[in-house]
């Protein structure tokens, strides 16, 4: 491996039960994406990392399946490290290669390993910042998740969460997924209570990243046919 690329590391005690949570086949994410396609994502993904993450310098992205965001996180100055993880080797290990490509990633900086998010192998402090980008609705305990996220955060460290559906008013298709023995769809309020109990302050933030047309007509649907939104949670500042 040359000084230039991203480290791999595959852990055998990922539990099988995530088996049952699995998101869609790795496959269909895989597919080289079009050059409008791309452009897409790179710009999602971009305003999402100089929004959110200017001061980090050590980042964990839990459930980073094709690591699209470590990606993008990659290429800001500040940022010295990223570890990729998630329960799944696949996407790490074979897709996430050609996206640091597609996106001309900073690619030394990540770390992908398979991993449990309830476990995780990381000491106390260890983090600036965990994100998740649509990954704790597969997590099988949430309030443990949520505090083994904070127990590797630094004091004043942030979790920051993104693209996670969120129970608006409206149920059926456009509300997005019903809570199922698979999924966890909170509401809002569930949301902040949750960060609440883990110990965090949390904030919840509109999360804005359409365009033109689209970005009023996502303004007006706010939590009744959908609900985008970044929930982020800070730990105590050391006094």
């Amino acid at each position: 491996m040359s000084a230039g690329e991203s480290k791999f590391i595959e852990r055998k005690s990922v539990p099988a039960r995530f088996a049952a949570g699995k998101r869609p086949a790795a496959a269909a994410e895989a597919a080289t994406p079009d050059a409008k396609q791309l452009k897409e994502i790179q710009t999602h993904c971009k305003r999402i990392a100089q929004a959110l993450a200017a001061r980090w310098g050590r980042i964990l992205e839990i459930g980073a399946g094709g690591a699209w965001l470590s990606a993008e996180l990659s290429k800001l100055p500040r940022v010295v490290e990223i570890v990729a993880t998630d329960f799944e080797a696949e996407a790490l290990r074979e897709e996430a290669p050609r996206v640091f490509a597609w996106l001309k990633a900073r690619a030394a900086k990540i770390t992908r390993t398979t991993m449990d998010a309830h476990k995780l192998d990381f000491p106390v402090g260890h983090f600036d910042a965990v994100i998740a980008v649509g990954a704790l609705q597969h997590g099988l305990n949430l309030p443990l998740l949520l505090k083994e996220c904070k127990r590797v955060l630094k004091p004043g460290g942030s979790l920051v969460v993104l693209r996670e559906p969120v129970q608006p008013l409206a149920k059926g298709k456009a509300g997005g997924r019903k809570r199922t023995a698979e999924f966890n769809v909170p509401t809002v309020a569930e949301c902040e209570a949750l960060f609440a109990r883990a110990g965090f302050t949390v904030k919840v933030r509109d999360l804005k990243l359409a365009a033109r047309w689209r970005y009023h007509y996502d303004r007006l649907m706010k939590g009744v046919l959908h609900a985008r939104y970044a929930i982020v949670g800070t730990t105590a500042s050391r006094r």
